[in-house]
């Protein structure tokens, strides 16, 4: 199973709008005309998001859509290969986003998860909804070893050869 879409909703549409296919390069799929806006994710179009205005329709017990009476904080990964990852990042940093890792520092490198074993970082949207980026790793997951910066995994993976 595969997870295809997910919504969020927003404050101001048009602030979020120049967010996501700014700084993310996400591509527009349908505009309802209803203040509720869907992206592409990526080139297959296999996944993507759903961006609605705060106070739009469709927030009823019988709706598919989410509760839009308000701005509940929600925590979005979105994977890219490793090859792209730092130059992501740099773009990012470049464009004012403020890049943390999972301790909350600022870092350009990421930290990494070695249980799965990825690298990430961490960044808010305009509402504050925290967004991640994120690439696995080639090497065997290590459920043992504690989360780590990038230079950090990198140096212990070198000394376990």
């Amino acid at each position: 199973m595969q997870l295809v879409e997910q919504h969020l909703v927003v404050s101001d549409l048009k602030r979020s709008t120049d967010f996501y296919e700014k700084k993310l390069g996400f591509t527009l799929g349908y505009d309802t005309g209803n203040n509720i806006l869907f992206y592409w994710l990526d080139p297959e179009h296999q996944s993507m998001l759903g961006l609605w205005q705060q106070g739009s329709a469709g927030n009823g017990p019988d709706s598919s859509g989410p509760d839009t009476s308000q701005i509940i904080r929600q925590h979005l990964a979105f994977q890219l290969p490793l090859p792209q990852f730092h130059e992501t990042v740099q773009r990012l940093k470049e464009d004012g986003l403020q890049i943390t890792d999972f301790f909350g520092n600022e870092t350009e490198e990421g930290s990494v998860h070695p249980w799965m074993p990825i690298v990430s970082v961490y960044f808010p949207d305009p509402d504050g909804h925290v967004l991640e980026l994120l690439s696995f790793l080639p090497e065997q997951p290590r459920p043992d070893w504690p989360a780590m910066s990038y230079s950090e995994w990198q140096q212990r993976i070198a000394d376990k050869g």
